[in-house]
């Protein structure tokens, strides 16, 4: 499968991605991995990766992605139930009202952690701002670093699913399990 420019353009990219810009990347076309290893930012790699899935795989992997980091929420259950309410309505188990009831679920959770987080960041700001002082550089070096790995292994999951290696019929066989 090759990536045309005029497939990227027809996906609306970004304003730095002119139809000059997209030609000098992409020339004649490319395989999805030839994109994911393109020497672009790692967002803009996902971007062009995820409009070659269908609705229905781009929602599982976002549930993957959620799936994975759900931890920092503690995993809360209503972040989990949003996870496994939004992959039953990738395969049509569950309807729009308890996908938006999840989802609304899910953002108090968030917004609960973000609280929770302020109140904690204040309440050791003298502390914290001392030790970020002399170790801000190495901080922000770590932190670009683990952006990066994250965006890799989302990079590498979406062409998990390009390339057919999800087993979907065993994830949606997971969620129908789960739902009986």
């Amino acid at each position: 499968m090759k990536i045309t420019v005029d497939q990227i353009m027809e996906w609306g990219p970004c304003p730095p991605y002119t139809d000059a810009r997209v030609r000098e990347l992409v020339g004649d076309g490319l395989t999805p991995r030839e994109i994911a290893a393109l020497d672009i930012p790692p967002e803009d790699r996902f971007w062009a990766l995820t409009n070659l899935l269908d609705e229905r795989d781009c929602r599982l992997l976002a549930c993957d992605i959620a799936e994975s980091v759900v931890h920092l929420t503690g995993d809360d259950p209503r972040c989990v139930d949003a996870i496994w309410v939004s992959r039953r309505y990738a395969f049509g188990l569950a309807d729009h009202d308890e996908l938006s009831i999840a989802r609304a679920a899910a953002r108090a959770s968030a917004c609960d952690a973000t609280w929770a987080a302020v109140a904690a960041a204040r309440a050791t700001a003298d502390a914290a701002w001392a030790a970020a002082r002399a170790t801000a550089d190495a901080a922000w070096d770590t932190a670009d670093a683990a952006l990066h790995v994250a965006w890799d292994a989302h990079i590498a999951r979406a062409l998990d699913y390009i390339e057919g290696r999800v087993d979907i019929d065993a994830l949606r066989e997971s969620v129908v399990g789960d739902a009986t």
